[in-house]
C-alpha cells in the first residue's frame, strides 16, 4: 500500500543493501503511476465534472454484504455519470461525517471553520439544494500540498506560523494564482475533469517529492540540518515519495481553525516533520487522547451514516455516549458531567475568557487546545 515506505525509511539504519537495490527503479511510485494513468485515461466524471474513478476504485465499505448505490456499474462505468458522485455509498462517500446528511442531529459542537472550510460549506456542501458534503477531490488536491509547504509552525494548537491557512480566499489567490480567484477554484479548491486537459495531474505529479530532511554520511536521515549532512527529498529514499506521509495527505487544519487541528510534527519523523502539522492519526489532544479516540479514523469519522452500509461504526460511538448519539465520543464517556455535558472536574475552567461549565462547545475547544 505504501510502496514499502516503512522499510525504506528506517531512521537509525543505513539504507538496506539487497538485490532489489541493484535493479533499475521505476520512474514513478506505484501510487503515482496508477493515479496519474487513471486520471488521464479514464477520469469518469460525474455531471459536475468531478472524477468518479476515486470511489470506483476505493468504493465499498459494507459489513452487511449490501452493495446499494455502488459507485461502479457491472460494465465498469461511473454509475453517477449523469448525477453526483456524492450520491453513492462507499468507504467514504455517504458514510463519513463530511459526506453524511444525518450528521446534523448527532453533533453537539460547531464546525469552527477557516476561510477555506467556509468556502466549501457555502459553495459545494449543499450544491443544488441537497446536503451532500464533500467529495474526495475537495481534500486530496493541490491546495492541501500548498498549505503544508507554506507552514513554518511555531505553535500547532494556536496556528502560529501557519503560512496560508488563516488567509481569505482572495489572499490565497494572490499567493497561488496571481490573484485569479477562478483559477484558484479550478486548480486548487475544486479540481474537475476538463475535455482536453487533465486538471488532476498536479495532484499526482510530485516529481522527486518535497524535502524530507538531511542525510548523514553513514546514510541515516535526520530532520534538522547538521554539519556534514546534505538535504534529501522523500523520493531519494523511497519509491513512495511523500504520498503516504504528512506532506502528501490532507489535514484537518486545511479547513478547520485552531485548536481543531493536528499536533506539531516531528515526533513521528519521517511520517511527519518539525514545524509542520502531523497527520490526524498521529495527533492527540486532552489527556494525550488520540484524535481517533473520539473521532474515529479518516473516511469513517463519527458520526457515521446510520442508514448506510456500515452498521458497526455508528454502534461503536453509541456504546460510549450516554445519549446514544453516534459520535464523536463525548466527555461523558470518561467523566461525570454537568447538564451541558461538561466534566464536573473542569466546570470552573476558563477558556477564551469564559467558564466552560455550561458551554459544551467551549469545553470541546478547550479539550482540543489542552495538549
Amino acid at each position: 500500500h505504501a510502496d514499502n515506505a516503512i522499510g525504506r525509511f528506517q531512521m537509525n539504519d543505513a539504507p538496506a543493501t539487497n538485490e532489489a537495490d541493484t535493479k533499475v527503479r521505476a520512474k514513478l511510485s506505484l501510487t503515482e503511476a496508477l493515479h496519474r494513468k487513471h486520471a488521464r485515461a479514464m477520469p469518469a466524471p460525474d455531471a459536475k465534472g468531478r472524477p468518479g474513478n476515486c470511489q470506483m476504485c476505493h468504493p465499498a465499505h459494507s459489513d452487511r454484504g449490501l452493495f446499494d448505490r455502488f459507485p461502479a456499474t457491472r460494465d465498469g462505468a461511473n454509475r453517477y455519470a449523469e448525477g453526483d458522485n456524492r450520491d453513492g455509498l462507499g468507504s467514504y462517500t455517504g458514510r463519513d461525517l463530511h459526506s453524511n446528511p444525518y450528521r446534523a442531529t448527532e453533533l453537539h459542537a460547531g464546525s469552527h471553520l477557516n476561510a477555506i472550510g467556509q468556502w466549501y460549506r457555502d459553495t459545494v456542501w449543499s450544491e443544488d439544494g441537497k446536503d451532500r458534503g464533500l467529495y474526495c477531490t475537495h481534500c486530496h488536491n493541490p491546495l492541501s500540498n500548498a498549505l503544508y509547504q507554506a507552514d513554518r509552525l511555531t505553535d500547532a494548537a494556536t496556528g502560529g506560523g501557519a503560512g496560508l491557512r488563516s488567509k481569505t480566499i482572495p489572499e490565497l489567490a494572490a499567493a497561488l494564482t496571481g490573484g485569479n480567484v477562478q483559477q484558484l477554484i479550478d486548480r486548487y479548491l475544486d479540481p474537475k475533469v476538463v475535455d482536453g486537459t487533465d486538471h488532476n495531474a498536479a495532484t499526482w505529479d510530485h516529481g522527486n517529492g518535497p524535502p524530507l530532511g538531511y542525510q548523514r554520511g553513514d546514510g541515516t536521515v535526520v530532520a534538522k540540518a547538521e554539519p556534514g549532512a546534505t538535504p534529501i527529498a522523500y523520493g531519494d529514499l523511497s519509491g513512495s515519495k511523500d504520498f503516504w506521509f504528512s506532506p502528501g495527505l490532507p489535514h484537518c487544519a486545511d479547513c478547520h481553525a485552531p485548536p481543531f487541528v493536528e499536533s506539531m510534527g516531528g515526533e513521528f519523523f519521517p511520517m511527519d516533520q518539525p514545524a509542520k502539522y502531523s497527520l490526524m492519526r498521529f495527533s492527540h489532544g486532552h489527556a494525550q487522547i488520540t484524535c481517533q479516540g473520539c473521532h474515529q479514523s479518516a473516511h469513517g469519522l463519527f458520526p457515521v451514516n446510520p442508514l448506510g452500509n456500515d452498521a458497526a461504526s455508528p454502534q461503536q460511538a453509541a456504546q460510549y455516549n450516554a445519549d446514544g448519539s453516534t459520535g464523536p465520543v463525548g466527555c461523558g464517556a470518561c467523566h461525570r458531567t454537568t447538564a451541558a455535558g461538561v466534566p464536573l472536574v473542569a466546570r470552573n475552567l476558563i477558556y477564551g475568557g469564559s467558564p466552560i461549565g455550561d458551554d459544551y462547545d467551549r469545553a470541546v475547544a478547550w479539550a482540543h487546545a489542552d495538549r
